[in-house]
């Protein structure tokens, strides 16, 4: 009986858990974008793989800018953007969307400006189909953030748009780790002397 106790101690101890982050920034650009970075599947050598999450968070901040060309009316203007970001790692993809909307009344020739800024941010995980996650070699991070515009005003009508987004797109492996020789050989030694008495 002491020998199964002492055993059992001795695995519960050598296996521990672990988490392994890459992580790939993009810097403020003018949208649309789609950049692909590459980072290192799962080294097999440090145990088993449990999971995979992957994870994006993006700022996006834009500016529009308008001018009835109408002559003599106060028109409405309506004005929306929908900003969406994206991360594409492997078997899983991480996306966000947000829509901005507002409206006003303009008057001719007068330039208007409207600005808006949006945090936008998901996490998709899998503990299934880990292989492609697995091995010595590298996988590539698809980030790609876009704006798509929508206004209704007057027939003439002058609309300048710009929205710039940043994104840090982050992959994290949770794995089982391995048991360590030292624990291996105490656990041979420990059914040795139990053998011997």
């Amino acid at each position: 009986m002491k020998k199964l106790v002492y055993v059992g101690m001795v695995l519960a101890s050598a296996v521990s858990a672990g988490t392994v982050v890459h992580t790939v920034t993009v810097n403020p650009t003018l949208t649309d974008w789609s950049v692909t970075n590459r980072v290192p599947q799962f080294d097999a050598r440090l145990g088993t793989l449990r999971s995979v999450q992957v994870t994006i968070n993006a700022n996006a901040a834009g500016r529009s800018e308008y001018v009835s060309l109408d002559r003599g009316w106060l028109l409405p203007v309506s004005l929306a953007v929908t900003n969406a970001v994206s991360a594409r790692v492997g078997t899983l993809t991480a996306n966000n969307s947000i829509t901005v909307s507002g409206s006003a009344s303009v008057t001719f020739g007068v330039t208007n400006v409207d600005t808006f800024a949006v945090v936008l941010g998901r996490a998709v995980s899998t503990n299934r189909n880990l292989g492609v996650f697995v091995g010595t070699n590298t996988l590539p991070v698809v980030t790609q953030a876009t704006a798509r515009t929508w206004y209704s005003g007057p027939g003439d009508f002058s609309l300048r748009w710009d929205t710039r987004a940043s994104a840090v797109a982050t992959v994290a492996y949770t794995f089982d780790g391995r048991c360590d020789d030292k624990d291996k050989d105490d656990d041979k030694d420990g059914d040795k002397d139990g053998g011997g008495r």
